[in-house]
């Protein structure tokens, strides 16, 4: 496992990481591979999939992945709600047909086109809004990652 070295627990800022696994994954009709942006997107709708509670009031959890929509803000738009928003982030908030990512939810990849992951849910501000989801930018961290990803490689 490897830990970006200016992760902050506090200010929930620089929040990535990387994980080696032990087995090697079998891709097929339900597991697929994803490509990890260089660009991100500034505007449109993306793909979140995740385990976290489907309800937080009540609190109604689940053994199953679940997925919805998400549409993705600009960053101007992000900080007229949040004020400021940290470095290597970005924001979005419900889409369509609702639905957000939720606790449990952190480190779900967000992703555009199917397969192209964009984003890793970092936090909310619950008493802002419960649907509007920072995430983790890729291609933020894209150099990061490419520099870092062997150290993890179990193979």
């Amino acid at each position: 496992m490897k830990i970006h070295p200016q992760y902050n627990t506090m200010t929930i800022t620089t929040d990535i990481a990387l994980i080696g696994l032990a087995e090697e994954i079998q891709f097929g009709a339900g597991i697929n591979r994803v490509a990890l942006a260089r660009r991100r997107p500034r505007a449109g709708v993306a793909l979140i999939a995740g385990w976290g509670l489907l309800s937080e009031e009540p609190y109604q959890d689940t053994d199953l992945l679940h997925e919805t929509q998400q549409e993705i803000w600009p960053n101007t738009e992000c900080v007229k709600l949040l004020r400021k928003l940290p470095e290597g982030t970005f924001c979005s908030g419900e889409g369509r047909h609702g639905g957000y990512p939720s606790m449990g939810d952190s480190g779900s990849p967000l992703i555009v086109n199917g397969y192209l992951q964009i984003g890793l849910v970092s936090f909310k501000k619950i008493h802002l809004s419960r649907s509007v989801i920072v995430y983790t930018d890729i291609a933020y961290y894209y150099k990061w990652i490419a520099e870092n990803a062997r150290n993890v490689f179990c193979g």
